[in-house]
């Protein structure tokens, strides 16, 4: 990430459109998730096709989740207005490493037709064991970690993710994405 020659920060932006508005005296009322939910999607929309371009044209790139750790510091240090939320970094330029693709879902899990149906304990299981044995022979896990649960296990801690929880909407709230109350 540190040495990829381009970061780009996506971003929801409702500010612009909400401006437009204004100027066109049109008369309406956006709360604060229905920004949220329609600008993020849009924005992720934009993120997955700049990575796939970037891949046509021989570049990597990666997501960079870490932003909604930080959306209040990014925001005042690019000096966004309200209404602008930072989603993701991505981050873009030639490959020196081709890394193993991480393990995936089975299409049967993550295909519905007609309905949600909650994939079968077998199923599930059967995926843990495939991924965690993938995942081991990578070398993916920190140094004390042995297989994907207890990697889940100390990447989701409780309280961790109680305070995480608490700064997001915070945050969100003072962008002008999240009710105040």
């Amino acid at each position: 990430m540190e040495e990829a020659p381009v970061w780009i920060i996506v971003c929801a932006d409702m500010a612009r459109q909400l401006e437009l508005f204004k100027m066109l005296r049109i008369e309406t009322k956006f709360g604060e998730l229905g920004k949220l939910i329609s600008s993020v999607v849009d924005a992720s929309l934009a993120a997955e096709n700049m990575a796939i371009a970037a891949e046509m044209l021989g570049l990597g790139s990666v997501f960079v989740g870490s932003v909604w750790d930080a959306m209040k510091r990014i925001a005042e240090i690019l000096g966004f207005p309200a209404d602008v939320l930072p989603v993701v970094l991505l981050c873009l330029g030639y490959s020196d490493e081709a890394p193993p693709i991480r393990p995936r879902w089975p299409l049967e899990a993550v295909l519905h037709e007609n309905g949600y149906k909650m994939p079968s304990k077998g199923l599930m299981k059967k995926y843990y064991e495939d991924a965690n044995r993938r995942l081991v022979e990578m070398n993916y896990f920190k140094k004390g970690i042995r297989n994907w649960a207890e990697h889940w296990q100390a990447k989701f801690q409780t309280e961790d993710m109680r305070k995480w929880e608490e700064t997001l909407k915070k945050d969100l709230r003072e962008l002008g994405f999240c009710p105040k109350h």
